[in-house]
């Protein structure tokens, strides 16, 4: 997701787009005459936002690049594309060839992706 599309905290299904102010319009924030580097992304809006977690499908990135706002509809969550593979483990006593007592593990991995 890129970083300056944000997400109202209240309606989760608007997004916003942060965008660069013009050079000494950040209110407290003079800059030197000379200085010519990045500017700060900014958004005029009252309503709380947040960063968005997810992703774009093809459309919404499209949407974006052209430099639109993609629907709240578009954006995919990480749920929806991949999980965790959980494993239990347990310790096995050589001689005996039995699980010992209160040695048991559990792990998560990311699955990796088999092509």
């Amino acid at each position: 997701m890129p970083a300056i599309l944000h997400r109202n905290r209240e309606h989760l299904g608007k997004i916003y787009r942060l965008a660069l102010l013009p050079s000494g319009t950040l209110p407290g924030w003079k800059l030197p005459s000379d200085y010519s580097g990045l500017r700060p992304p900014w958004l005029k809006q009252l309503a709380p936002t947040e960063p968005i977690a997810g992703y774009l499908p093809q459309a919404g990135l499209r949407t974006f690049l052209e430099g639109g706002v993609p629907s709240g509809d578009e954006v995919v969550a990480p749920h929806a594309l991949f999980a965790l593979d959980y494993r239990t483990g347990i310790s096995i006593a050589p001689d005996r060839l039995t699980s010992e007592a209160g040695r048991c593990s559990g792990v998560a991995f990311w699955p990796s992706s088999q092509a």
